[in-house]
């Protein structure tokens, strides 16, 4: 499922916003473990989804999925002065964990024989797959253009990426938002296809290491965090935590996805010729 619905167009293209532009206020994000926040989640995606017509708009004004509820599954929200801007979903497939819901995530409803040939094609160092799908993920029509928020949402996703320990990251994108998943250090695997249940279609992108060391140091959105980090241990409780501070500012973040990514592993040996070209190198450079 197509992870970007931006109240505006966002990194791709040659627009490109000044963060001295963007508007003010703290940006601080939550782990939906309440009521609360998961409302805040839902009443965001569908002001989103629906503000494009992606979606029927409903009585109550918000939109989820079976998904929200399986223990395998983490939803964020980010607040600027304590009002929801943004969220993401975050999705573990780990067939052999036995967590609820892990047996599967949503792009394998479009992907699934791509997926699963991809993470057979690069086997894990010590267990079986452990990939998340990083979807849902939408800013408020109202914020318009700005980039903080969208970072502020990968960089709170990247937290559970390594959190899940995942060896892979998979995302189902619509094509004009490739550019960016692709500067966040992720490569295009196939060409957008329908979805179903949604008026749009998402291509698959994704980066697939044998371990979580490999998969952070090739990501560049991963590069700037960690679990032993002062942020972690409140976000995973589910308290509000500030997103950047001095040594993770929007601008270094801005900088470090704009940097040349390292070079990918060789495949050799490890894929079969009919997966092997889902594995070409992409550019991250910012055209389509």
């Amino acid at each position: 499922m197509d992870g970007s619905i931006y109240g505006g167009l966002l990194i791709h293209g040659e627009q490109q916003t000044s963060y001295d532009e963007l508007g003010g206020g703290e940006i601080s994000a939550r782990l939906a473990t309440s009521p609360e926040v998961f409302r805040d989640a839902w009443m965001l995606r569908h002001a989103a989804y629906s503000s494009h017509g992606f979606i029927e708009t409903n009585a109550n004004g918000m939109f989820m999925d079976e998904c929200d509820h399986y223990a395998s599954t983490k939803v964020v929200v980010v607040y600027r002065n304590n009002s929801p801007i943004g969220t993401v979903r975050v999705c573990l497939y780990a067939p052999e964990s036995g967590i609820d819901g892990a047996n599967s995530i949503p792009a394998m409803d479009v992907f699934h024989d791509e997926i699963t040939n991809l993470l057979q094609a690069t086997p894990p160092v010590r267990r079986g797959p452990r990939a998340v799908e990083v979807m849902r993920l939408a800013t408020h029509p109202d914020i318009g253009s700005e980039r903080e928020p969208a970072l502020a949402l990968f960089l709170m996703a990247g937290y559970l990426t390594l959190h899940f320990q995942a060896n892979a990251v998979v995302c189902a994108v619509r094509r004009h938002h490739m550019p960016f998943y692709r500067r966040v250090g992720l490569q295009k695997m196939t060409e957008p296809r329908a979805y179903p249940k949604l008026k749009f279609e998402t291509g698959l992108l994704a980066c697939i290491r044998r371990d979580t060391e490999e998969l952070q140091r090739s990501m560049a959105i991963l590069r700037p965090i960690s679990l032993d980090d002062d942020i972690f241990p409140d976000f995973i409780r589910g308290r509000p935590v500030p997103v950047f501070d001095s040594e993770r500012s929007p601008a270094t973040v801005n900088r470090l996805l704009s940097s040349r990514p390292e070079p990918a592993p060789s495949l050799a040996g490890l894929v079969p010729a009919h997966v092997a070209a889902y594995h070409r190198p992409m550019e991250l450079g910012l055209a389509a």
